[in-house]
């Protein structure tokens, strides 16, 4: 956090318990800042690569909050 902001980043990869299957990775970030006034504005994204096994899917989210 600097100044009331936060940046995130998180990496994740999905493979099966069996047979070896690589069923994709998946990128998250967020960005949020909070104001003085303790309301939270912020951006989420995930963005999964399927490789082979589905299709690639990119979600974007805004949110606020309070507190």
């Amino acid at each position: 956090s600097f100044g009331g902001f936060t940046l995130k980043g998180i990496y994740h990869t999905f493979d099966s318990d069996e047979a070896s299957y690589d069923y994709g990775s998946e990128i998250d970030l967020l960005a949020s800042w909070k104001s003085s006034w303790k309301q939270v504005f912020a951006v989420k994204a995930a963005i999964y690569d399927a490789d082979d096994y589905s299709e690639d899917v990119t979600k974007i989210m805004f949110y606020t909050a309070w507190g």
